[in-house]
């Protein structure tokens, strides 16, 4: 694995060592670990802006709902629920 220098404050520090000696997880993988799903919470912020915004516009959003009609007939077309 290649080593990287990120400077953060005392207090992160601090805090990524005690998460890290609390579940036993070397500092590396619970950093990844964090930052991955820090992408993850800004990817869906960034979808619900960008469906808020076609909500907003009447004409963008009835045309998102017509482009879906055909999809509808595909839900529980004959297939019997486990």
């Amino acid at each position: 694995m290649a080593s990287y220098s990120i400077p953060v404050t005392p207090r992160t520090h601090e805090t990524l060592k005690t998460m890290s000696e609390e579940s036993g997880e070397p500092l590396p993988s619970l950093l990844e670990k964090i930052v991955e799903k820090a992408r993850h919470h800004q990817i869906m912020e960034e979808s619900n802006k960008a469906w808020a915004k076609l909500r907003a516009d009447p004409v963008a959003w009835e045309e998102e709902l017509a482009e879906r009609k055909p999809w509808e007939a595909t839900l529980m077309d004959g297939i019997e629920e486990e």
